[in-house]
């Protein structure tokens, strides 16, 4: 949000300016414009999810004025032989939002867990980006749609 958003004027902590390196020339030029690409994708999303439940297009827009999106670029070396369980990533978790859109590199790494129970290898497949539901889009649905479960 912009620095003069009433809501975060107002003291909303969950809103708020960006807070951006100095020394990296076009970093912020770059990741904005990536932020906002996948933004868009996302509103793309809600219609697709829209469609799918019978609601009229738009249902979603006043529920998504101020998204609560983060873009994280994070990035987790390959993990060659055994697998140290102190050094994984990240752990078994569902994502809390309404959805996670991932990219991913050719290394890849991602399990997601099925509904048995099981680890199963999200193959990267070049240009793709994998969605996840979050919980947030679980509960507006109904459960119509399942957050990925933790399986841990």
């Amino acid at each position: 949000m912009p620095e003069d958003d009433p809501d975060y004027l107002d003291g909303n902590i969950m809103l708020g300016p960006n807070v951006w390196p100095d020394n990296l020339p076009g970093f912020r030029e770059s990741v904005s414009g990536y932020y906002d690409a996948v933004h868009q994708l996302g509103v793309t999303l809600f219609r697709a999810f829209e469609m799918t439940l019978g609601l009229p297009q738009g249902w979603f827009d006043d529920k998504i004025t101020k998204p609560m999106g983060q873009l994280r670029l994070i990035y987790y070396p390959s993990q060659d032989g055994p697998i140290d369980p102190d050094q994984i990533g990240i752990g078994a978790h569902t994502d809390y939002e309404c959805f996670t859109l991932l990219l991913q590199d050719e290394v890849g790494g991602l399990q997601v867990g099925n509904r048995q129970g099981e680890w199963v290898k999200a193959t990267p497949i070049p240009g793709a980006i994998v969605i996840n539901i979050g919980d947030m889009l679980m509960r507006w649905t109904n459960g119509e749609f399942v957050s990925t479960r933790r399986t841990a």
